[in-house]
């Protein structure tokens, strides 16, 4: 499931992305779109717990509801 969400992500232009068109595409935004993508996707009685999306390494954002 991961996979395939952050694959959207790859090599394309953050503010194209539908998600994004009224939002900035901040590492914090990115974090909660892969949480809820996910989360939608997840087989019942699973969840995400959080996500975190790394910007460098001493740079991160986490999610999580």
């Amino acid at each position: 499931i991961l996979n395939e969400v952050v694959a959207g992500f790859d090599h394309v232009f953050l503010n194209d992305l539908p998600e994004f068109g009224t939002q900035n595409p901040t590492t914090e935004n990115c974090a909660r779109t892969i949480f809820e993508r996910c989360g939608e996707r997840m087989p019942e009685g699973l969840r995400v717990r959080d996500v975190t999306v790394w910007e460098s390494p001493r740079c991160r954002a986490r999610y999580s509801e």
